[in-house]
């Protein structure tokens, strides 16, 4: 599993939270694979790194989405 922390914007608030998620890749012609290639982010947490606990249900809902495309770009910038 990797980990990410990222600064958002919620309800007027700024602060970072760690997110956890399983990232996967694959295809490449360059490994003679006929697919194009790919890249794959599973969140499975998000937490509050001051308090060192997970975030609510619903604001993990409201994390992934409204901020799910950028800290998926971010993982994907970070590991690949």
């Amino acid at each position: 599993m990797d980990k990410i922390t990222v600064t958002v914007y919620v309800k007027g608030y700024e602060f970072e939270i760690d997110v956890y998620a399983d990232v996967s890749s694959g295809g490449s012609s360059s490994y003679g694979s006929d697919e194009p290639e790919w890249v794959n982010v599973d969140f499975k947490d998000i937490y509050n790194p001051r308090r060192k606990k997970a975030v609510s249900d619903r604001l993990y809902d409201k994390i992934v989405e409204e901020f799910g495309d950028y800290i998926e770009e971010k993982f994907i910038e970070t590991y690949y």
